[in-house]
């Protein structure tokens, strides 16, 4: 009997979607329009592994498959409601840009859906695509708080935006570095070999330490938030150092989500204490 109901099963992907959402409501401030923000954000994650399914299924199989009217439903209802939920938030609240807001999500939504529909979901360009995509909840968060557009507003959540982004998207790169670690034929107990495996990962993490560093220097972002990425950083040093010839997903999965949750905690410490 086909599954009525599809829930995501990324698991990484919950805290990617909820990390930056409670980092911009923790620093913007609590809103009761916060609730139903959250709601409508997980309606439309929900919505988002059906079609996942059908555009795999079509391209790899040319059909999609007998339970496409289910699967349809599933990606169609939480859409619908998602829709309707913040229409009536913009109407009954004022909030017009949420409809910029959710007009990169469809704009990120249609480049991630083209990359699966042309089987390069799990490249690195369509999974930084599905991490902005994600992390739109920062942004969504801070203008649900505030309920207006400033230019001081706009731009604390674009910085959120980005700082989250930045974060989640050395996930991708590390992720990778430890299937090539572990595979045999690539395996190196040299320097010169880990590096090279690493290279993605740390060419990546260097830049986008460059980049906070420099907001910061420039004072658009607060002092201590450089120390939100120590975690990671330190986390991706160590397994460099001494590879794992063996990925276990379960426990990296683990790792990750504490480290997350690290991010979150370090960001709005730095937030509170330099407000």
């Amino acid at each position: 009997m086909p599954q009525r109901v599809i829930l995501p099963k990324e698991h990484g992907a919950w805290a990617i979607l909820l990390a930056p959402y409670l980092i911009g409501t923790a620093i913007a401030g609590f809103s009761v329009r916060a609730l139903p923000g959250l709601a409508g954000v997980l309606l439309l994650f929900f919505s988002r592994p059906p079609l996942a399914l059908l555009l795999k299924r079509k391209t790899r199989e040319g059909s999609c498959g007998s339970d496409s009217v289910l699967l349809w439903i599933n990606f169609a209802v939480p859409s619908a409601l998602a829709a309707g939920l913040f229409g009536w938030m913009i109407f009954v609240y004022r909030l017009w840009w949420l409809l910029a807001i959710g007009l990169a999500g469809v704009v990120l939504f249609s480049l991630h859906s083209l990359m699966v529909w042309r089987r390069k979901e799990r490249s690195v360009t369509s999974e930084l695509i599905g991490i902005a995509m994600l992390t739109l909840t920062a942004p969504l968060s801070v203008y649900l708080a505030r309920a207006q557009a400033t230019s001081q507003s706009a731009w604390q959540a674009a910085l959120l935006w980005f700082l989250c982004a930045g974060y989640f998207g050395a996930s991708i790169f590390y992720v990778k570095m430890r299937l090539s670690a572990a595979a045999p034929a690539r395996r190196s107990g040299r320097w010169g070999g880990k590096l090279w495996l690493a290279r993605g990962s740390l060419i990546y993490s260097s830049v986008l330490v460059a980049m906070v560093s420099a907001l910061v220097v420039a004072g658009r972002a607060p002092r201590l938030v450089p120390a939100a990425y120590m975690p990671m950083l330190l986390y991706l040093g160590w397994n460099v150092a001494r590879p794992k010839a063996e990925l276990r997903i379960k426990s990296e999965g683990v790792a990750l989500t504490v480290l997350s949750a690290c991010f979150a905690g370090l960001m709005i410490l730095a937030y509170r204490l330099s407000s």
